[in-house]
């Protein structure tokens, strides 16, 4: 999975689990989705990083 696929797939799925936990009349369930939210929308967050090409100049021989 290429990098921009990987962040519009985590994307989708904090969406999809933010959308389940305001459906959620249980409270440990509707935490359960937000905390899987969470950590969805940390992986869009860190994505662009991991993707992004040195910037040191330095060329691999």
């Amino acid at each position: 999975m290429s990098s921009r696929s990987e962040t519009d797939y985590f994307a989708q799925r904090e969406r999809q689990e933010l959308a389940r936990a305001d459906r959620c009349s249980d409270i440990a369930a509707r935490l359960a989705h937000l905390g899987m939210a969470k950590r969805y929308h940390a992986r869009v967050e860190v994505a662009p990083m991991v993707a992004a090409p040195p910037t040191s100049g330095s060329s691999a021989s």
